[in-house]
């Protein structure tokens, strides 16, 4: 029995050895491949990038709480002057303060949103506030040159000022008018409801301008609960009568609120917008808010074939750290977007942005410890190459790279300046695919 026992173990044991040693054919292994079908890996390091600095004719202002406002003249880029829109809001209805109500003042403020701003923070700008004409609608859609909606004879004040603290939260005050806001006071008739006050006192149009420096664009809050247009007001004449306080807010569901915004670029930055592509070697300027973009063109996309796979297309841009800052405070895009071009030159989505997968390898944030941003295309590179896309260009703007939020430029007043195309630093696309031989 126990010799029967051994002779099963060892006849288990060769054959298990046999099998075990025995080549699997079924799958092919790359020695036993003919030479001509091995997939070839190809790798292409600094591929030549051009780019270019354009500007835009305008931009959709979206109807949201953090709106800009000021006056900034960046010493690398020029001025960009912002202007803010809004209408303000009653929280009840059937105001009345009462038959001998009187205003002692009025003013606007704007709660400064974590104090972001770009620019000189204690500049002193000039603010103009002006009373609009026409009614704003919080479902239509404002472009930032729109400057017809206020009436230029309606001016409620004027007045200098940098921040300053309102019930402890940092902002922007300025004054309005003390007859404008003594006729809201004083005629309850159109303070039955929100609806007949926003017909009849259709809200603010602000500006600002700076005098000598740099001046300042402020990041503000419209939706604070200490943003607002405040009344002060006596109940009547009386001695013994304290001042109280009214706010009409900037938010809500009928709120509204858009910025204007217009750039005029310095003298070197302006010759390169307006055609001089060539001073685009040495540096490209790209700043939020509409005020410029970059035109890109990358030739070593192009139609190859239908045989290629690629890997990866990195398209790099280097900050240049020959700019300084100056002397204010201007921080670089957390984030930033390449968005090919179609055959009339309007922006469009990416394959890969358009892919939920690839989408989280396009990347387009800020590499703070390489000083870069990098942007990853390897579907669009393949579209190109096998025919199904075609090359146009692309755009490189200050927006977030996600597809639903790509549409908007009014949300950042960020700004970059990258190496040219004649610098070390220069843009570059790394492209790496495979290929199958035939």
């Amino acid at each position: 029995m126990v010799k029967k026992i051994k002779y099963i173990v060892s006849l288990t044991v060769l054959l298990l050895a046999f099998f075990q040693c025995k080549k699997d054919h079924n799958v092919l292994g790359i020695e036993v491949q003919p030479e001509d079908d091995k997939l070839g890996a190809q790798y292409f390091p600094n591929l030549q990038v051009y780019a270019h600095t354009i500007g835009y004719d305008s931009i959709n202002s979206f109807n949201s709480s953090i709106k800009y406002l000021g006056s900034n003249s960046d010493p690398y880029f020029g001025n960009l002057n912002v202007g803010l829109y809004m209408n303000s809001n009653m929280t009840v209805n059937n105001l009345d303060f009462g038959p001998t109500a009187f205003v002692t003042s009025a003013e606007i403020v704007l709660a400064i949103n974590n104090l972001d701003y770009a620019g000189d923070k204690n500049a002193a700008l000039t603010y103009s506030v002006y009373a609009l004409d026409s009614l704003l609608s919080p479902t239509r859609s404002y472009y930032s040159n729109n400057f017809k909606l206020y009436n230029k004879n309606k001016l409620l004040s004027v007045s200098t000022s940098t921040f300053s603290q309102k019930d402890n939260i940092l902002s922007l005050r300025f004054p309005v008018d003390s007859n404008y806001a003594n006729q809201i006071l004083q005629n309850p008739k159109y303070l039955i409801s929100n609806t007949v006050f926003q017909d009849t006192y259709r809200g603010f149009y602000v500006t600002a301008s700076s005098g000598t420096g740099e001046g300042v664009i402020y990041d503000c809050d419209l939706d604070h609960p200490s943003s607002g247009f405040y009344l002060y007001y006596r109940a009547s004449a009386a001695p013994a009568d304290t001042i109280q306080r009214f706010q009409f807010t900037f938010s809500g569901s009928s709120s509204a609120k858009f910025n204007t915004s217009k750039f005029q670029p310095n003298q070197s930055l302006n010759n390169q917008m307006k055609g001089d592509t060539s001073l685009g070697a040495e540096a490209v300027f790209l700043k939020g808010m509409g005020a410029t973009r970059l035109k890109v063109q990358i030739p070593d996309l192009k139609y190859r074939s239908d045989s290629f796979a690629v890997n990866r297309a990195e398209v790099i841009f280097n900050v240049d750290p020959t700019f300084a800052a100056g002397t204010g405070n201007y921080n670089l895009p957390p984030k930033l977007a390449l968005l090919p071009m179609d055959s009339l030159g309007r922006e469009t989505l990416s394959v890969d942005q358009s892919n939920t997968i690839n989408m989280t390898r396009y990347d387009g944030y800020y590499d703070l410890a390489n000083k870069r941003y990098i942007f990853n295309i390897p579907l669009h590179a393949q579209a190109i190459f096998r025919g199904k896309k075609k090359n146009h260009g692309f755009y490189l703007v200050v927006a977030d790279p996600l597809p639903p939020y790509t549409i908007r430029r009014d949300n950042s007043i960020d700004r970059v300046i990258f190496a040219g195309s004649n610098k070390t630093l220069k843009p570059v696309l790394n492209l790496s695919y495979t290929l199958l031989k035939k």
